[in-house]
């Protein structure tokens, strides 16, 4: 009984020098919490909902979200909330309402300025552009198009654009059985 107490107390002793636990116990460490860790150190200072860095990383949460084909509700995830809580905790997280409603225009707007930028450097040196259309009706009685552009930059790299969606305005005519 005595070698195993002694055999214990030099794993311990072994442990100390490797720093894993504590001088002062021989006991288990004991694990706080994240709540009281962050209770005891106090919570950061938010950015500020309107300053350009959090923009920014509303901006790129966005892109994250829209690449990684998730979906809104992702921000509110305990996992999502913790990883952004560790690498930077001054960051505001939108609720995913905030996120779909207000962040998808501004990305929005954002893409649309890059696309613009790039149309305007690119098409004035391409001698040929297509331009086709897609058309399509759900069950719901409105029929959407969507143009595209196509075309081969300088570079030599094929792009094809989608220009926008819309509803297109022509009712359709058919009609079932009588």
């Amino acid at each position: 009984m005595k070698r195993r107490q002694h055999e214990a107390e030099q794993s311990f002793l072994h442990l100390e020098e490797l720093g894993v636990i504590p001088r002062h116990s021989t006991k288990r460490p004991i694990r706080k919490t994240f709540q009281k860790y962050k209770e005891k150190k106090g919570s950061p200072i938010k950015y500020n909902p309107d300053s350009d860095i959090q923009k920014k990383f509303d901006l790129e949460v966005m892109a994250f979200l829209v690449n990684s084909n998730l979906h809104y509700s992702f921000v509110e995830t305990k996992g999502f909330r913790h990883f952004v809580a560790v690498t930077n905790p001054q960051y505001n997280i939108r609720s995913s309402r905030s996120m779909s409603k207000r962040m998808t225009g501004l990305l929005y707007k954002n893409l649309e300025k890059a696309l613009q930028f790039v149309l305007e450097a690119e098409l004035p040196d391409c001698h040929n552009v297509a331009f086709t259309y897609s058309e399509w009706a759900p069950n719901n009685n409105q029929n959407f198009v969507a143009p595209s552009i196509h075309y081969i930059n300088r570079k030599f790299e094929f792009r094809k654009i989608a220009l926008c969606v819309d509803i297109f305005l022509q009712p359709t005519t058919q009609q079932g059985p009588m």
